[in-house]
């Protein structure tokens, strides 16, 4: 049971995808020394649910609008 609670506690989602890749960076940081995440995923990333992700687009909408910077993606998993 500890370790099953361990996994639970070390799991973040990293959900603002518009922001400058050094604040991204120190995103992760802040996340993994204060709280001790160390699992993360990606909330909502995609352009959209129904077709596979183009790799050339810098910039995108996800499906509610909000702004997708690749650079800002690549930050964060640089970070991990």
């Amino acid at each position: 049971m500890a370790e099953q609670t361990k996994s639970i506690n070390d799991y973040g989602f990293l959900s603002i995808f518009d922001i400058e890749p050094k604040a991204a960076r120190e995103r992760v940081n802040a996340l993994f020394n204060s709280s001790g995440i160390v699992h993360f995923q990606f909330y909502d990333c995609m352009e959209r649910y129904e077709t596979p992700f183009d790799f050339n687009k810098k910039e995108w909408k996800d499906p509610l609008g909000r702004q997708i910077r690749r650079d800002t993606l690549e930050a964060y998993s640089g970070g991990l």
